[in-house]
């Protein structure tokens, strides 16, 4: 249950490096976590899969030397799509957007992100964001450890994996078993933790 995956999935700190994770579950992951929502349906973000010790090393040291990284079974990397209004103009060729309402999403798409880089690049968090968190849950509902890693150099992280200019890596998350199992660190309290209703108050 997903309430359940989610209250108990910690961030891992160390994994198992000598044991990888079976080909069909890391499908099933990547295949549940792509579900995630975005704006207008654009699913702006790719999954690069990494498992080579190599990819792992070059990904280590882009994120400041964490073991983990190298450890992990693999290592996905979340890269964002920066030019949303092409994405949209391709809108026709994807099959999943309903026929009649093509125009209007496609309208809506332009006028939202053309000739607004900011706006694309705020959405590249905000759907990097809802993709890692359905990857986080599903890697948990699988049985795997995970540990979304958001302490990188960009460019670094970009050239180990080739992405052209118009990608933007948002996030990295490593998967695999545990090495140690995390201790369920607690959250702080609901009032404490910044909850408002309606409006902000202090």
């Amino acid at each position: 249950m997903i309430l359940e995956a989610l209250a108990k999935r910690r961030s891992a700190r160390s994994f198992d490096p000598d044991r990888p994770i079976p080909p069909d579950v890391l499908e099933r992951v990547l295949e549940t976590a792509r579900l995630a929502p975005s704006a207008l349906n654009l699913q702006p973000v790719c999954f690069v899969v990494c498992t080579r010790p190599e990819t792992k090393r070059a990904l280590r040291a882009a994120a400041f030397d964490q073991q983990k990284i190298e450890d992990a079974a693999a290592v996905v990397v979340l890269a964002a799509d920066l030019d949303l209004a092409a994405r949209a103009r391709r809108m026709p060729e994807l099959s999943c957007f309903e026929p009649d309402r093509l125009e209007e999403w496609t309208e809506l798409a332009r006028l939202a992100y053309d000739g607004h880089p900011d706006r694309c690049r705020d959405e590249a968090f905000r759907s990097g964001g809802l993709s890692a968190m359905a990857l986080l849950a599903a890697a948990e509902g699988a049985g795997l450890a995970s540990a979304p890693v958001g302490g990188f150099d960009s460019e670094q992280v970009a050239r180990a994996v080739g992405l052209p200019p118009s990608r933007l890596p948002v996030l990295l998350v490593a998967l695999g078993y545990p090495g140690a199992k995390p201790p369920l660190t607690p959250r702080p309290p609901r009032a404490a933790d910044g909850v408002r209703w309606e409006r902000w108050s202090d």
